[in-house]
């Protein structure tokens, strides 16, 4: 009987609802379509990123675009309604009390600050003689007409759930606006609930971040091997990881490995040829899109062929050229314009190889590209440092395990230069070695992650750290 009764009165309440509902409930559709929306995000999210850093923690950011978002930012009553505050004071943490509304056109910096602004008056106005100190007064969503909301976070996931809240929030005025209208709490209530003491403690009680938190990191040649190895290291440190490749298959497993070790959200793959100028920009992009901008690229992606200059084919000098050379140059160019754009600064990685400081038998093109890498590394870190860019490389040697370079092709022919069996190309390296010892990518990627974490090595530019087991050959000079 009492679940009819309440079905009943469901029923009462739908019809009620449908009798009462309202079109039009956010009124006319005013904004105006901007048909480029990925090249005002690309030009957005960067400088927001930059803009919000506060007490010297950055954010990420994601994007809602969804068909249900755009229809209330292009509503003539957008400032109004967004202006009431979000609807659910368990979310004021994430949201704050209400976004910031900002359009393609106008001075970003200005509306930040006017932002903040409203945001310390706000505290100020409303704090009690025991409330927490004030947080971080940027915002935690902006809403942008044409393009969608863009969420800001301390990780993806956290970005990505402060969005899904306010969408909610565009539900409940959508629904109260379509019977009756919306009313939000006073400010002083939302500000008790803000500050509450309890929600306080709970915020001292969660763990330390991870070294790498709040960071995005891309990697090219994260396939396999070293690539591999470093995108799943930067995620055990938290950091969130684009891994790019042009060999998919390969990708999507590590990128399902490294999304494993992260918190939801923060790993993504992106099929793509470095030497293919187009679609390492639209990689580069892709890192812009999914989390706000970039903080660390690790220049991984490698091929070798042997050769001497006397016999090395056209083709093979084309593939070497496109990834060793011109792919690398433009993978450390593009990185620079990007984090030029964020104004935070940041770490390049180039991997190089211990054929860039020896003369490699049997290799010559391959140990001219290595030497081209380093010195590349030295330039742009001379000509970066001014930006707050440290450009460092590693140089490993003879990383057989896992490795893309040492395909069936190249591991036969160097066991044969060798005149060993290829089962045995490891144990002679090891042998070769100083310490007696092999060279894993886990190895490599310790060293590269050293290079990338500003705690790590925040005083360190231009540098190049062997990770070879001790290689005379290899010794720098």
């Amino acid at each position: 009987m009492l679940f009819r009764s309440q079905a009943a009165q469901r029923l009462q309440a739908e019809e009620f609802l449908a009798r009462h509902r309202r079109p039009a409930t956010f009124g006319p559709l005013v904004g105006a379509e901007i048909e480029d929306t990925r090249s005002v995000l690309l030009e957005l999210l960067p400088r927001l990123r930059g803009l919000t850093v506060h007490d010297g923690q950055r954010l990420v950011a994601s994007v809602d675009s969804d068909p249900e978002a755009l229809e209330f930012l292009a509503s003539q009553r957008l400032d109004e309604l967004a202006g009431l505050g979000t609807s659910c004071p368990d979310h004021f943490l994430r949201t704050k009390i209400r976004p910031m509304v900002w359009r393609v056109g106008e001075p970003l910096e200005a509306r930040l600050e006017e932002f903040r602004l409203e945001y310390r008056q706000y505290y100020d106005h409303c704090r009690r003689s025991d409330s927490p100190p004030m947080r971080n007064p940027n915002p935690s969503l902006v809403a942008v007409p044409g393009v969608g909301i863009v969420a800001l976070g301390k990780s993806p996931h956290e970005a990505r759930v402060t969005g899904e809240f306010y969408r909610n929030a565009i539900r409940v005025i959508h629904g109260a606006e379509s019977v009756s209208r919306y009313v939000a709490l006073a400010e002083q209530e939302a500000f008790d609930i803000e500050y509450w003491a309890l929600e306080e403690a709970k915020l001292r009680r969660q763990p330390p971040e991870k070294e790498l938190s709040r960071r995005v990191a891309l990697v090219t040649g994260a396939a396999q091997g070293i690539g591999r190895a470093t995108a799943l290291r930067l995620a055990e440190l938290g950091c969130s990881v684009v891994l790019v490749d042009r060999d998919s298959q390969k990708l999507e497993s590590a990128g399902e490995a490294v999304a494993g070790a992260l918190a939801q959200d923060s790993a993504v793959a992106v099929p793509a040829d470095i030497a293919d100028s187009a679609s390492l920009e639209s990689a580069m992009e892709s890192a812009v899109l999914a989390f706000g901008g970039l903080d660390i690229v690790v220049a991984n992606a490698g091929v070798a062929r042997r050769g001497t200059v006397a016999d090395t084919h056209a083709d093979d000098y084309e593939l070497l050229d496109g990834v060793l050379i011109r792919g690398l140059y433009q993978t450390v160019g593009s990185a620079v314009r990007w984090m030029r754009a964020q104004g935070l600064g940041g770490s390049i990685v180039v991997v190089g190889s211990k054929n860039g400081t020896a003369a490699g038998s049997n290799a010559a093109l391959y140990s001219a590209a290595k030497a081209f890498a380093l010195h590349l590394v030295r330039c742009a870190a001379v000509d970066h440092a001014k930006d707050g860019i440290r450009v460092n490389a590693v140089n490993p040697d003879a990383v057989v395990t896992g490795s893309g370079i040492w395909s069936a092709e190249w591991r036969e022919q160097t066991a044969a230069s060798l005149g060993i069996s290829h089962e045995e190309i490891e144990e002679h390296y090891r042998k070769r070695s100083l310490l007696g010892v092999s060279v894993r990518p886990e190895d490599v990627a310790e060293a590269v992650v050293w290079l990338a974490s500003d705690q790590r090595s925040s005083r360190t530019t231009g540098c190049v750290i062997p990770v070879d087991g001790g290689n005379r050959e290899g010794f720098l000079r």
